[in-house]
């Protein structure tokens, strides 16, 4: 029997341990066990051995079960609202539309970096032109809709008003009439609409949908057979995507210059796997360590929180749905971040290898940023995964 230890550095890896004077026993249950001493001989491998890739996500893969939206920017980020009304089946006998507006309620966080005010936020509005769906939609679908049917919706000037509790937007009512139709009328389609942040000025925090109170709702003034009234509907459909500001900053993420973000606020999160098939599957994990290193760029817009990240095992590649019992924590001690994460190599070796997903320790409390070096910085600040296990085996 032997035991080793691997150390991957993205593309670098130090691998092994081989060991002598093993002997073995044999429990009540009947299953072996493996005693070591502490006779360790180092062996390596090639640089080509062990591989990391890493890929950006974001919150928007799971929005459509959150009760909350992040709408704004900040850098080094972007944050879009995507809302599809539903309930306006009575204006679709209105003889006239008067007005309409869009009311969010904001939620608890105060998300905006020192020195700004997210009651100045510039936003644009635009029709989708074709469907979605809340869970899935990401910031790729987005991107793809590059006119999103090229229909201003916003009303007036100034079009958005923000005080410390609500949002309210003014709307074309020929949108409107638009959607009262599409209740009626299956020619005519209703996909709702997406907000676009147009200036760096925070994340306004607001209520989906899905909240137990301050649900976004639509108003609508018009008359109805000959008699003014007022049509509320707080029946829609949420959800919201973030994702590296594409354009301003794209440079600072580009190579050689590759780093990712892990963002409180608007929830950015950071996929890191390793490739460890040279560990036999269902290998006893006796430790294992991840080591990632930070630029110093990341302290733009640290207010105070506790400067940790969190790891989770992935669970599903396809929903990048994490395991709560595989959550590691590590706290930054000069430019890097070490974490213990024995139990989720453990089940990466166990239940199949997706990865590892990066998270600030407390997502929504503040808008902050965490850069962090990927595979093509240099060897010494690419991340590192080390591990000590024992394989597999009976004799």
């Amino acid at each position: 029997m032997r035991k080793r230890t691997i150390e991957g550095v993205l593309v670098a890896v130090v691998l092994a341990y081989a060991l002598t004077g093993c002997s073995d026993k044999i429990n009540e249950a009947g299953s072996w066990l493996v005693k070591y001493d502490n006779t360790l001989t180092p062996r390596y491998f090639n640089s080509d051995s062990v591989k990391v890739t890493s890929s950006q996500v974001n919150l928007g893969l799971a929005n459509g079960a959150s009760n909350l939206l992040c709408l704004g920017k900040v850098p080094w980020t972007e944050a879009r609202v995507l809302m599809e009304f539903l309930g306006l089946d009575s204006v679709y006998y209105a003889s006239s539309i008067t007005s309409a507006q869009l009311i969010f309620t904001r939620g608890p966080h105060t998300l905006q970096p020192p020195g700004t005010d997210v009651r100045n936020i510039q936003l644009d509005g635009y029709l989708m032109d074709t469907t979605w769906n809340s869970s899935t939609y990401t910031w790729d679908s987005v991107s793809v809709l590059t006119t999103h049917g090229g229909t201003n919706i916003i009303l007036s000037q100034p079009p958005i008003s923000v005080n410390d509790s609500m949002v309210t937007l003014n709307l074309d009512t020929g949108v409107v009439r638009r959607w009262a139709v599409a209740t009626q009328d299956t020619s005519v389609k209703n996909y709702g609409f997406i907000l676009i942040p147009q200036n760096i000025m925070g994340i306004l925090n607001l209520y989906s949908a899905l909240s137990t109170t301050g649900v976004p709702e639509i108003e609508v003034a018009c008359t109805i057979n000959g008699i003014a009234d007022t049509v509320r509907s707080s029946s829609s459909i949420t959800t919201y995507v973030a994702e590296t500001y594409p354009s301003v900053y794209a440079p600072i993420f580009a190579p050689p210059n590759t780093y990712r973000l892990v963002q409180s606020g608007t929830g950015l999160r950071e996929n890191l796997m390793f490739d460890l098939s040279q560990v036999p599957n269902f290998s006893i994990v006796n430790f294992a360590q991840l080591t990632v290193y930070a630029d110093t760029l990341d302290s733009l817009y640290y207010s105070g929180s506790s400067d940790s990240l969190s790891a989770f095992y992935i669970i599903n590649p396809a929903t990048d749905a994490i395991s709560a019992a595989s959550f590691a924590l590590a706290t930054r001690t000069g430019n890097k971040y070490v974490f213990n994460v024995t139990t989720p190599v453990q089940l990466m070796l166990n239940h199949g290898n997706y990865g590892f997903m990066l998270t600030r320790g407390n997502e929504y409390t503040n808008v902050d940023t965490r850069i962090l070096f990927d595979e093509n910085a240099p060897d010494s600040l690419k991340p590192k995964l080390t591990i000590t296990y024992s394989p597999a085996g009976k004799r």
